[in-house]
């Protein structure tokens, strides 16, 4: 079970793991916000007991200059093509 507490979240009954994902070193898209970057890592929140994964969070790193590094959703990424 998940707390969220002000602009923090606190979580109680959470356990992180690293995760493994399909397209880890490719570029993709984040439909989120239609950046494109290469997914560099995968943080799985897991619930402790039940050991269900309840996100899959995406660490992605930019490929357009800026430096900015951010996460998404990695369920939602999109693989980038030759013709995209």
């Amino acid at each position: 079970m998940e707390t969220w507490e002000g602009t923090g979240a606190v979580t109680t009954g959470i356990t992180l793991r690293w995760g493994r994902h399909e397209l880890m070193g490719q570029l993709v898209t984040d439909p989120t916000t239609g950046r494109v970057g290469r997914l560099d890592g995968v943080l799985e929140h897991v619930a402790r007991g039940a050991g269900r994964v309840l996100r899959v969070e995406a660490h992605m790193r930019p490929v357009d200059g800026s430096g900015v590094e951010w996460t998404a959703d990695a369920n939602a990424l999109v693989p980038m093509t030759e013709s995209s």
